[in-house]
C-alpha cells in the first residue's frame, strides 16, 4: 500500500502540473504586437520625463546657484 502512495504522489503533481500549464495558457488574450509596443513606449517614455516636482527644484537650484554667483565680489 505504501508503494501505491509513493506512485500516486507523483502521478498527482504531475497532473496537477499540466492543468496550471494549460489554464495558464488559455487564460492569457493575445494582444495585438503593435498595441503592446506602444504600451511599453509609453511606459519607458514615462521613467524619460522629469515631473514638475523635479522641475521645481531644478529651477531653484539653477535660481540659488545664480543668486550665489551675483553675490560673489
Amino acid at each position: 500500500m505504501s508503494a501505491l502512495v509513493w506512485w500516486l504522489i507523483p502521478l498527482f503533481a504531475c497532473i496537477g502540473a499540466l492543468i496550471y500549464v494549460w489554464w495558464s495558457v488559455t487564460a492569457k488574450n493575445r494582444q495585438n504586437t503593435y498595441k503592446s509596443i506602444a504600451e511599453y513606449e509609453n511606459f519607458r517614455s514615462a521613467f524619460n520625463k522629469k515631473s514638475a516636482k523635479q522641475e521645481l527644484l531644478d529651477l531653484r537650484e539653477r535660481e540659488d546657484r545664480e543668486d550665489r554667483e551675483d553675490r560673489k565680489p
